[in-house]
């Protein structure tokens, strides 16, 4: 079947992951049960292997510091897909790759008590962002010598979007488990699609996509790209499923006051 689907791909019908009928990968982050359908990677890139148990609890289980220096970061798993016009792997048009990453915040250096409040998390993903966009827009501007007359077109055309506000982040729930859902990147070029949820009072869990076209406008109504992507999107982000611990359950209710 999938060699059929592919026979019959083109610009405009592009062949990409079949999520549905993928295996499903899971995470046992200390007692935490993560787990989602992961189509077999087909695009190009370095995929070390998955770390499928982590102590996501322990500050010194972490690779390192996120740039603003306030989350630790340890990187579970990188896998990508192709999207092709034909048979031939040549005919790839695009890629989608998948981030997903563990996080731990330094409660000494944020104001956040918990990542189980909604508002609590929000805070901390803007801070986060403005931290580390915020930051590379200010050096864009060092950089280059502008006009003051040129300073807002050079903004708008160069500068990092991203959210600033709790306005800018949606909030989703995906089988019965609450998300955040925001994008981020430059003007003309696709976004990154982030997703976070948080998992205990100081643990969160990210899960980035980065979409791309290999040649072109990767908005170019020639080809059916950015719905082929937004559907792999969807559909893996539908299949994720999360099982707090009972630790976890218990921070849960207690930062929405409801323990018993």
């Amino acid at each position: 079947m999938s060699f059929l689907k592919r026979w019959r791909a083109s610009p405009t019908n592009l062949y990409g992951p079949d999520v549905e009928k993928a295996p499903v990968e899971s995470f046992n982050l200390s007692g935490v049960l993560v787990s989602f359908k992961r189509p077999p990677q087909t695009a190009p890139i370095p995929a070390p292997p998955a770390i499928k148990q982590f102590d996501m609890l322990s500050e010194g289980a972490y690779d390192g510091l996120l740039d603003n220096s306030k989350t630790y970061a340890e990187a579970l798993l990188r896998t990508g897909w192709n999207y092709f016009a034909g048979l031939s792997s040549s005919d790839s048009v695009g890629r989608l790759v998948l981030h997903i990453a563990i996080n731990r915040t330094i409660h000494k250096r944020t104001h956040v008590d918990s990542l189980m409040k909604l508002c609590n998390h929000i805070d901390l993903v803007c801070e986060m962002l403005d931290g580390s966009y915020g930051r590379w827009n200010e050096k864009k501007i060092k950089r280059s010598e502008i006009a003051e007359e040129d300073v807002q077109r050079f903004k708008d055309q160069h500068f990092f979007q991203y959210p600033k506000t709790m306005d800018d982040i949606e909030v989703k729930i995906i089988n019965n488990f609450e998300w955040l859902k925001y994008t981020a990147g430059q003007p003309g070029y696709p976004h990154y699609v982030n997703f976070r949820a948080a998992l205990g009072h100081s643990n969160s869990l990210s899960v980035s996509f980065e979409p791309n076209r290999h040649i072109d406008d990767y908005f170019s109504p020639d080809t059916n790209l950015p719905e082929a992507v937004d559907k792999t999107i969807n559909d893996i982000m539908n299949s994720m499923e999360i099982k707090l611990s009972p630790e976890a359950e218990l921070q849960r209710k207690e930062a929405l006051g409801d323990a018993e």
